[in-house]
């Protein structure tokens, strides 16, 4: 109730390119004590999403992170992999992690950690990933203390159901 947010419009779209198409926006957001590094491979892994929602959540997400490493610099990984059974988008940083309290809270609507945040960035990206039957996570790793956003997309059937035929054409090469 508190994020009002069409119905995804699903049609086959490469992530991999949806995130070099964002790579320079993500660059900005970063800012200029932030490096950007994107691990994408170079054939096409392909989910059923709605390209616009999926860039609002990448865009929500990389600027977190962004948030998160601050003025004092660091670094911001974006990487895309691929089993066949899924395809998973990450978005890592080296800010200074997420407490457990802070953890449990984390997509609750209206809940920031920062002075000027809203608190539905996460809210936002959570209901879009429901929508699209994705499951994913927010996490710090205790071992390398880096921060993880870690979306894993169900995999595309590998033949075509007549039901993707229409949506062939927005697949984005």
């Amino acid at each position: 109730d508190v994020v009002r947010i069409p119905e995804p419009s699903l049609a086959l779209v490469d992530i991999c390119e949806e995130v070099r198409m964002l790579a320079p926006f993500a660059r900005y957001l970063a800012g200029s004590g932030i490096s950007l590094k994107l691990d994408i491979p170079d054939a096409p892994v392909m989910v059923m999403a709605d390209a616009a929602q999926l860039q609002q959540v990448m865009v929500n997400i990389v600027k977190n992170a962004a948030q998160s490493v601050g003025d004092a610099g660091g670094e911001v990984s974006v990487s895309v992999s691929s089993t066949g059974e899924s395809a998973r988008l990450t978005v890592t940083d080296d800010g200074p992690g997420i407490s457990e309290e802070v953890s449990r809270e984390l997509f609750t609507p209206f809940f920031t950690t920062r002075p000027s945040g809203c608190g539905v960035g996460l809210t936002l990206a959570a209901e879009v990933l429901r929508r699209h039957g994705a499951r994913f996570s927010l996490a710090t790793d205790p071992a390398t203390h880096l921060t993880s956003f870690e979306i894993i997309f169900p995999s595309v059937p590998s033949s075509p159901s007549p039901f993707l035929s229409d949506q062939r054409d927005t697949v984005r090469l």
